[in-house]
């Protein structure tokens, strides 16, 4: 029974010495599922090369893309634009 006990007790000092730290501040939430989407918030801008086919040429474009959140963070939404190329103008 003595050791049961010690080992609460212990256990509850080591939990309160790290509060008093400050350890819980500084471990992320890992039970947010959004996290890798919310990297991609801001504006783009994406340069590349379509390559040649046996149908198409070979195309250079540019293309902008903006992300931002919405519905309280819980949605991700993107628009794209392209900057250079055979869709210049044509927003997606």
């Amino acid at each position: 029974m003595k050791k049961v006990f010690i080992s609460v007790l212990t256990s509850f000092l080591i939990l309160m010495i790290g509060e008093a730290n400050g350890a819980d501040d500084a471990t992320p939430q890992a039970n947010d599922p959004l996290s890798m989407e919310k990297w991609f918030v801001g504006d783009w801008t994406c340069k590349g090369t379509q390559q040649m086919s046996p149908h198409e040429p070979e195309i250079t474009f540019t293309d902008r893309f903006s992300f931002h959140m919405t519905l309280d963070d819980s949605w991700l939404i993107f628009h794209i634009d392209q900057l250079e190329g055979p869709m210049k103008g044509n927003a997606a």
